[in-house]
């Protein structure tokens, strides 16, 4: 081999060396929602309390018994059967849906016992199977969960998640912080 050979391989060598080292000092964690702020989820401000309140009709809150999460990863037209939608963005997070306005049952799950018939149906919209929602997302259902729980009497061990009630669903999906949000739930005592 040539010096000139030599040279460019060396030159080759010292500017991948560096490449890797420039890599390394710039790398970062993956970012993560912070959705662990209890604070932030509790906060006396509302997401959309319209949303709770916008009916066309009086809100019937002894008619709903249960909150069922579902997520439209698996059913895409889910939304359409629930009677709000938490969306990951936008100025309009929560929206109520023509179902709560109109007080109506909604046909989002079907499993043993009538659920559909005494259920308040909340779609969080995305795939939750890999990637937990954004902390704003989550933040909103919360808050909306707990405003439903307020303003229609429902215990926390009538919120669920659809898997919980559905063995041939994991939705919202495998990487929903189901324990965060159980643990935000809205107890006797809190």
């Amino acid at each position: 081999m040539g010096s000139r050979t030599i040279k460019t391989l060396t030159a080759l060598m010292a500017a991948m060396t560096v490449g890797a080292i420039a890599l390394m000092v710039l790398e970062t964690a993956p970012i993560r929602p912070e959705i662990h702020d209890l604070a932030a989820v509790t906060s006396p401000q509302t997401v959309q309390a319209s949303a709770v309140t916008n009916a066309d009709v009086p809100i019937q809150p002894i008619k709903w018994r249960n909150i069922i999460v579902h997520s439209s990863a698996q059913q895409r037209e889910i939304a359409r059967s629930c009677h709000f939608i938490v969306n990951p963005n936008g100025q309009e997070l929560v929206q109520a849906t023509a179902l709560w306005k109109r007080q109506l049952t909604g046909k989002h799950i079907f499993v043993p016992g009538n659920f559909n018939a005494n259920s308040i149906a909340i779609c969080v919209i995305g795939d939750f199977s890999q990637q937990a929602p954004s902390s704003r997302q989550f933040n909103s259902l919360v808050r909306l969960v707990q405003q439903l729980q307020r303003k229609c009497n429902i215990s926390a061990d009538h919120v669920y998640l659809r898997r919980d009630l559905d063995s041939l669903s994991d939705a919202p999906g495998a990487a929903f912080p189901g324990n965060i949000f159980t643990a935000h739930l809205l107890r006797p005592n809190g």
